[in-house]
């Protein structure tokens, strides 16, 4: 006997045009990866843009909008996976709302990876050939904030691709 094992069941890819407002309760489709981690994230209603709801991240399991930041670095991610249709696919275009009022060191970032790789908690994920970093470090911006990516989607025609938030708080520290 061993136990007990955490593992994750594979998704249910979303259809593209793939729409989230995170007013649809539970996990909104999305898979979280906070292990121990102290900040984890939360769907909820502490914060939204939304009508009711948003994804952001909690040391109180949602409870509230704030997190813990006099702790050694800490990494967790949520990720969906989206099918890109079959045809002629050129570009991917990727509009989010997001705020941050961390402090320095404190910033989201958006990855687009395969779907074989699944991040890991208090690990940040790296740059290679096979991953991509959308947009900046999203950080310092107490205000709700539109970003629109257009993305080089040559040769992702029918295929699946996972799209990671990943937050990394003390990164300097």
């Amino acid at each position: 006997w061993v136990g007990p094992v955490s593992f994750n069941t594979p998704q249910v890819p979303a259809d593209m045009d793939y729409t989230q407002n995170f007013d649809g309760g539970g996990l909104s489709g999305f898979t979280f990866v906070d292990g121990g981690q102290t900040n984890k994230w939360a769907v909820g209603s502490a914060t939204s843009k939304s009508p009711a709801n948003s994804l952001y991240i909690s040391n109180d399991n949602g409870v509230t909008y704030t997190y813990t930041n006099s702790e050694a670095r800490s990494t967790v991610h949520a990720y969906r996976d989206v099918k890109i249709p079959a045809g002629s696919i050129n570009e991917v275009l990727l509009q989010f709302d997001w705020k941050s009022v961390g402090e320095w060191g404190d910033y989201l970032q958006i990855w687009i990876v395969p779907v074989t790789y699944t991040p890991q908690p208090g690990q940040m994920i790296q740059e290679a050939d096979d991953r991509l970093q959308i947009g900046e470090n999203f950080m310092d911006n107490p205000d709700w904030k539109n970003s629109i990516n257009v993305i080089d989607g040559t040769g992702w025609a029918d295929t699946v691709k996972r799209i990671v938030f990943q937050w990394t708080n003390d990164e300097w520290q």
